[in-house]
């Protein structure tokens, strides 16, 4: 094709003369034509100038994008090998910014619904506030994402939960927090040691253990607390299990045991659940109104029926026996015993008496003290 000359309107077809085209073509009378108001090219259109090309109405680029191949509307900006496309994807809806290559979309700043998507990542260097009106959601398996931080076992940052938020640091004291990290619960770790504190679904706070065993407040290992732990201020009874729990056998005057001679009898018994205790006998040796005639009365705590404990702290005897104005009390006092499983402590008593008659009543009572 010769070089293309922009023909004068007199020599232009007489059914496409108008004052409206230019005629453009390499024949004297032109049938390819621009029109003078709203020109179209059918081939590329190319400006060299070093100037700004200004444009007061619309610019409307039509096309595809290199990739994908649907149909689209785009502005290419640069080479097709290392190129960055912009425009809107006619399959998919929105606006859409394509980058080298047109491998996949870099930005979509509005779909079909109004909401704007980042493929990659996004860097927020500025020094001021990044404020949001609406609301931010973070969701898929990393929302903010930290490190995946050494020293711990497991991974401190989920890859496989959804709608987690991790934060942390990658240091030598490093700390991390993990919220509703697939199971609901929130996780602090820190350090070394790996996890530190759970806060989980049933509302129970859990301090170097994972285990939850029902409690508000669960603490594996020890505690400092300067300001003093506050007691209950009625009269009501602590739980089985907790510390403060109490468990108690009364045998009142009217029940008391009748004692045979140098015989150990069991006055009572109560049962210890696991735990650490303090367990307190207080036997009453009674003449049963009269005069007793003897050498000596005894009471212990035993782990075995009717059988004196000779341990020094499970043992009390006095070289007497009751009158018949006044009893005689034989107690033990606070004594520890720390037991693995359910455990029977028997108030064991014994008097030798020549005369009279011997009988005893009173109290075998234990507190957990942890």
């Amino acid at each position: 094709m010769a070089d293309i000359r922009i023909n004068a309107l007199a020599t232009t077809a007489a059914s496409t003369a108008s004052d409206d085209f230019i005629a453009v073509d390499g024949s004297a009378n032109g049938t390819r034509k621009l029109n003078a108001f709203s020109p179209t090219f059918g081939g590329n259109l190319t400006v060299s100038g070093t100037g700004t090309s200004t444009f007061g109405g619309i610019l409307n680029v039509g096309g595809s994008f290199a990739s994908p191949t649907s149909a689209n509307t785009s502005l290419n900006l640069n080479t097709t090998t290392a190129n960055w496309e912009i425009g809107r994807n006619a399959t998919a809806g929105g606006f859409y910014i394509y980058g080298y290559g047109g491998a996949g979309y870099a930005l979509k700043l509005a779909d079909a619904t109004g909401n704007a998507t980042l493929a990659g990542n996004l860097t927020v260097s500025g020094t001021g506030t990044s404020d949001f009106s609406g609301n931010v959601r973070l969701a898929n398996t990393k929302a903010i994402y930290g490190y995946t931080f050494a020293g711990a076992t497991g991974s401190l940052i989920s890859s496989s939960a959804s709608d987690n938020l991790n934060v942390g640091q990658n240091n030598a004291n490093w700390a991390a927090l993990n919220l509703f990290g697939g199971t609901g619960n929130v996780d602090v770790y820190s350090g070394a040691t790996g996890f530190v504190a759970r806060f989980n679904t049933s509302g129970n706070l859990l301090l170097g253990t994972t285990t939850d065993g029902g409690q508000k407040l669960q603490v594996n290992g020890t505690a400092a607390i300067s300001g003093g732990i506050v007691g209950t201020t009625t009269n009501d009874n602590a739980a089985a299990g907790i510390v403060g729990e109490y468990v108690s056998s009364t045998v009142g005057a009217g029940s008391a045991i009748t004692l045979t001679t140098a015989t150990a009898a069991n006055l009572t018994n109560i049962t210890l659940t696991p735990g650490d205790w303090d367990v307190v006998f207080v036997p009453h040796f009674w003449g049963a109104g009269g005069s007793v005639t003897g050498t000596q009365c005894v009471s212990s705590l035993s782990t075995t029926s009717a059988t004196l404990d000779t341990t020094p702290d499970r043992l009390a005897q006095f070289p007497s026996v009751p009158t018949s104005s006044a009893d005689l009390t034989v107690a033990i006092p606070a004594t520890r015993f720390s037991v693995t499983s359910s455990t029977i402590i028997y108030g064991v008593v014994r008097s030798t008496f020549t005369v009279g008659t011997n009988k005893v009543y009173g109290v075998l009572s234990a507190r957990r003290v942890r």
